[in-house]
């Protein structure tokens, strides 16, 4: 695989994380969670200075996948991106995840969090996860447009379409 820089995005509860986990696993690639730069300890945002410092750092290489959910994210490098995968499964099937994330890690740190950012679900983040596809969706799309980037995007949970992209063979 040619050296390259890989944005995954979509829906809270897609299977994001996970799937950069193993495509930088099986690339030699550093993954770039974006909740490890968004959170601070106990759940406390960082500044949009502070977060884009600390990822402008770690995209100054050639090699990395960068995966999260936030439009001025996307916004800010999609212009370093050769490749973006975007994962868009049913909500009630990212819903299902989350809840079942949530109960199997409730009140324990994820690797990818923050010292205090313990597992928590609530009502707002289910909304918002419910409404993001009608809301994100289409201005993700326009971006993706504007950038002219390849986008490979994976509707349901069939990652066939990754794997056979000649961009990881």
């Amino acid at each position: 695989m040619k050296k390259s820089r890989i944005l995954i995005c979509g829906i809270s509860g897609a299977g994001k994380t996970t799937l950069a986990k193993e495509l930088a696993q099986q690339f030699g690639y550093e993954a770039l969670y974006l909740d490890t730069y968004l959170w601070k300890e106990n759940w406390t945002i960082r500044s949009n200075e502070e977060l884009f410092n600390k990822l402008d750092a770690k995209t100054a290489g050639d090699c990395w996948i960068l995966e999260g959910a936030l439009l001025k994210v996307v916004r800010r490098y999609i212009s370093q991106v050769d490749i973006v995968i975007w994962l868009r499964p049913k909500r009630h099937t990212a819903i299902l995840r989350i809840l079942k994330r949530a109960i199997l890690n409730f009140g324990q740190v994820r690797e990818e969090f923050a010292p205090g950012c313990n597992e928590r679900i609530d009502f707002e983040f289910l909304k918002w996860v419910w409404n993001y596809p009608k809301s994100k969706d289409p201005e993700l799309m326009k971006i993706f447009e504007e950038a002219g980037v390849k986008v490979i995007e994976v509707k349901g949970n069939d990652l066939s379409k990754v794997y056979e992209a000649s961009e990881f063979k």
